[in-house]
């Protein structure tokens, strides 16, 4: 069974600073590239070369671009001899690719730098390799579903938002946030019932004067919750703002 695209990254990274002996016939990992990356996903072998295995997979994905290039999948090159090239992508650009910069060790380096200094071309990267899907495209995230809130949840968002209101200064960046959050509750008030909207409110005022009563809060707090409740009742008498 092949590995995970991070756990094909988490092995291969292990030879960066290893000096233990590689599974290849020479211990090392000179002129293996393609053995390197099979192993790194824990593929069987199939094809001789990195060109090989690059004709014969079934979702190749042709680009120039490194930094499209996602982490976790066979990146390949045709190079000037005939067996082509194949390294491990890291993404953003960066791979695990042996030889380049130490002959028969493993390192991390950029595409970019394979491409000049070997004069290949970059072919491109593949989902699977030696007849093995390595790599999925990632799941779109499903809706997010909206439920309608609660009229006193409504209710207690107008409450917050109107007293920001009062102490914010009109033209300001803050006001007119303030301001477009107040719409969106406005917009959901107006659907529920007109019959239903002022008994609603009302009743919201009655419980929030009784928590209030019960619980003594500072003058200025009082004070600041009576001005908002005759300003509020003004609203209830005038109905929603359109």
């Amino acid at each position: 069974m092949s590995r995970s695209a991070a756990d094909a990254i988490d092995w291969g990274r292990s030879w960066v600073d290893s000096d233990r002996r590689a599974p290849t016939l020479s211990g090392d990992w000179l002129a293996w590239c393609l053995v390197f990356v099979r192993s790194c996903f824990g593929v069987d072998a199939r094809f001789l070369s990195a060109i090989k295995a690059w004709n014969g997979a079934d979702r190749r994905h042709v680009t120039s671009r490194s930094e499209t290039i996602p982490e976790g999948v066979p990146v390949f090159w045709r190079t000037r001899g005939p067996h082509g090239h194949v390294a491990l992508s890291l993404g953003n650009g960066y791979v695990l690719s042996n030889d380049i910069l130490r002959r028969g060790r493993i390192d991390v380096v950029h595409i970019d730098v394979i491409t000049k200094r070997w004069n290949a071309t970059l072919l491109g990267w593949t989902e699977d390799l030696n007849g093995t899907t390595v790599w999925e495209p990632p799941k779109p995230a499903p809706p997010a579903v909206r439920v309608k809130p609660t009229f006193r949840r409504l209710h207690d968002k107008e409450l917050d938002l109107i007293e920001k209101l009062q102490h914010l200064k009109p033209g300001t960046a803050q006001h007119t946030r303030r301001e477009r959050e107040l719409a969106e509750v406005y917009k959901y008030l107006r659907t529920y019932p007109a019959s239903q909207y002022a008994a609603r409110r009302r009743e919201c005022f009655i419980r929030k004067d009784q928590a209030h009563r019960a619980r003594p809060r500072k003058p200025k707090t009082v004070e600041r919750y009576q001005r908002l409740i005759t300003r509020l009742d003004l609203l209830v008498r005038r109905g929603i703002p359109a």
